[in-house]
């Protein structure tokens, strides 16, 4: 048996990740989502900014919608 596939936690804290259902992941993210938007909004502050650093944060924009997508999907049962 996989420690992921024992009882996910819909209620109460868990400090895990793993051990949390696809609603509750869906909680946790969207309570990061200021985080992720105050570390964008820091990041994109200097004006002066290279090709690099554009494509790490869209990089991690794009991992971060996926995530949501994902979560939401699995959540709904519809993948």
């Amino acid at each position: 048996m996989n420690i992921y596939d024992g009882e996910k936690t819909d209620k109460g804290f868990e400090f895990f990740y793993w051990n949390l259902s696809y609603r509750r992941r869906l909680i946790r993210l969207l309570w990061t989502t200021p985080i992720v938007l105050f570390v964008i909004f820091f990041s994109v502050d200097n004006f002066e900014m290279s090709l690099k650093n554009v494509i790490v944060i869209s990089f991690l924009i794009l991992i971060y919608v996926v995530q949501y997508i994902y979560n939401f999907l699995k959540w709904k049962n519809i993948i």
